[in-house]
Order: structure tokens, then C-alpha cells, then sequence
């Protein structure tokens, strides 16, 4: 299981919290990019990964350490609800091999959700980080900003001036959730639909889509 890590980009000089189905992918790329003038186009989703590593290095710092001075820290907020379908769509019937969810692939929601539960009940950093909490990622008081999922290349481009590196290989698969799946979702994941409240708490900017300025 991977631990709790900023992804440093040392050229722009942001620290993201990398959280897995968060943008991720995305920040990745901007972050090797931004490296070496190394093309991401060039590279596939496992070679980016591995890439960037699993462990404490050259990008990932671990989150109970600060950045370096001057470093934006930031973490993306997805809806969980949506993160979680995202989950089953990419490690679930028609999507990637994964040694965690080997033989989930044709269970219906509720044996998902069922799964999901028994996995939130492990230590945290012993959870796979697909389905651990955002919010026990980090704390909402480390960051300078907490920035919503679909707000995330506009809010690089007006803030960082980064290209729009977009890397999405969810799978298109419609999932059914009941109105109680939902709820169950909801509750089980109740710290991340907390976490835009808390950090405005915190008097750390939640980024959405309405409140990103445009370069001028």
C-alpha cells in the first residue's frame, strides 16, 4: 500500500497532496514534465507511475514533513461519492488488473460497497489508497489551498501557468447506485464530504470551478 505523500513539482514550486482517483495522474505529469522537459505524451499510465515512484524520493515527500519553503501546498477534492464510482469503473468489470481488486470484476455495487467497508476498517495506511478517505491523507491545516477536481487545470493554468496536461483513462461504464447506496456511500465517506467546510474553517481557500481566474 502507498503512504501518505506530496508530489513536489520543483520548478513551479507547488506541493500537491497526491491523492489517489484526484487528479493524480494529471499532477504527475505536470510534475515530470516540469522535471527534465521530459514529453508525458511518451510515456504510459504504469511507466508514469513507476516513474514518479511509490516511495519517499525525488517527487514524493512524506505528508508529515513541510515542503520547502515557498512551495504552494494543495490537495484536490473530488466528490467521493463520484471518486468511489470511479474506482469501481477503472478496477472493475472491463477495467485495469489489480492485485487488491483481483475477482471484483463482475461483483455488482453492493458487494463493492460491502468491500469498500471491510478495507476502511484496516489502519489507514494499510487501506488501499484508491479507496482510503481523502481526508486521512493530510490535514486541511497543512495546505495553502484545497482545489476541486474539475477545477484543477484551469486553477494550474491561472495560478502556475501549466499546459493542460489532462490524463483521464476512466472507463465510461455506467453504474447504477439506489438512493441507499448512496446514503451508505455518503456516510461512509463522510470526512471527505466535510473536507470543503473544514478547510474553509481552516481560512484555507476552497478553489471551484466559479471562483478560478483566468490568466489575464
Amino acid at each position: 500500500m502507498m503512504g501518505n505523500f506530496w508530489l513536489l513539482n520543483r520548478r513551479r514550486r507547488w506541493a500537491a497532496v497526491c491523492i489517489s482517483k484526484c487528479g493524480c495522474s494529471t499532477l504527475k505529469y505536470h510534475a515530470l514534465a516540469d522535471d527534465a522537459g521530459l514529453d508525458p505524451a511518451t510515456l504510459s499510465h504504469n511507466e508514469l507511475h513507476d516513474r514518479v515512484g511509490y516511495a519517499a524520493n525525488h517527487f514524493l515527500a512524506p505528508i508529515t514533513a513541510d515542503p520547502p519553503d515557498g512551495y504552494v501546498r494543495f490537495a484536490v477534492w473530488r466528490d467521493p461519492v463520484d471518486r468511489f464510482l470511479s474506482v469501481m469503473r477503472n478496477f472493475g468489470a472491463g477495467g485495469h488488473a489489480r492485485r487488491n481488486f483481483a475477482g471484483l470484476a463482475d461483483l455488482d455495487t453492493a458487494a463493492w460497497i460491502d468491500f469498500t467497508l471491510a478495507e476502511l476498517r484496516k489502519p489507514t495506511l494499510r487501506q488501499d489508497e484508491h479507496l482510503r478517505r481523502q481526508a486521512d491523507y493530510f490535514d486541511a491545516g497543512q495546505l495553502d489551498a484545497l482545489v476541486e477536481l474539475s477545477s484543477l487545470t484551469r486553477w494550474l493554468g491561472a495560478r502556475f501557468g501549466h499546459a493542460p496536461i489532462v490524463r483521464n483513462r476512466s472507463a465510461t461504464r455506467t453504474i447504477a447506485l439506489s438512493e441507499s447506496q448512496r446514503r451508505a456511500l455518503r456516510e461512509l465517506y463522510a470526512k471527505d464530504e466535510a473536507l470543503p467546510a473544514r478547510a474553509r474553517d481552516l481560512g484555507v481557500p476552497f478553489v471551484e470551478t466559479a471562483s478560478v481566474i483566468e490568466p489575464g
